[in-house]
């Protein structure tokens, strides 16, 4: 008889679990649509041409700035148009270096709010156990944070996989050098 009760109390706990990992998870998401409905507002109104273009005059914070914006898919327009017109004018493996660092921030951010509330909550984690998984995640993440592709995406994929913070920085900081110095290489070879 204890053991029936126990059971059932067990089974309605396991139950119990798992609406409030859906409940957590559909926060997360919610806050994470939000965030990138607001993002697209303040994009649509010129918020971050604007603070691109205040920074003028200082180099290293104008460097600084456009490399912060380079992460998002949302803003990696306006932010690559700096970025090149920062070039015009400047080295571009100062622009790479410091612009990565504003990157790094940027992708840091966004790092934490994937592994810390995101990641624990999906079903893919279980993929991420696999040793080569664990050993390509890295990687991946860094091919997809270099390339033109969102970073958000490399993000993910490192969040997910248990990346530690000092492989993400390290990881992080040098995609994001390599896309910017890639960006303006490719560009001015064009032109």
């Amino acid at each position: 008889m204890i053991w029936r009760v126990n059971s059932r109390t067990s089974k309605r706990l396991w139950a119990h679990s798992k609406d409030l990992k859906k409940h957590h998870l559909l926060r997360h998401l919610l806050v994470l649509v939000v965030s990138i409905g607001a993002a697209i507002l303040l994009s649509r109104l010129g918020v971050f041409e604007s603070l691109i273009s205040q920074s003028k005059g200082l180099r290293l914070l104008e460097m600084f700035v456009a490399g912060f914006f380079y992460t998002s898919v949302l803003t990696v327009g306006p932010a690559a148009v700096a970025i090149l017109e920062i070039a015009e004018h400047n080295s571009m493996w100062a622009i790479a270096a410091i612009g990565a660092l504003g990157s790094v921030i940027a992708d840091s951010l966004l790092f934490i709010l994937v592994k810390k509330e995101i990641a624990p909550e999906l079903p893919a984690n279980k993929v991420f156990k696999n040793p080569a998984m664990k050993f390509l995640s890295p990687i991946i993440g860094f091919l997809i944070i270099a390339s033109p592709l969102p970073d958000e995406l490399g993000l993910a994929f490192l969040g997910i996989s248990g990346t530690r913070n000092w492989k993400f920085l390290a990881v992080s900081y040098l995609a994001n050098f390599t896309g910017i110095f890639l960006l303006i290489g490719v560009v001015h070879s064009l032109v």
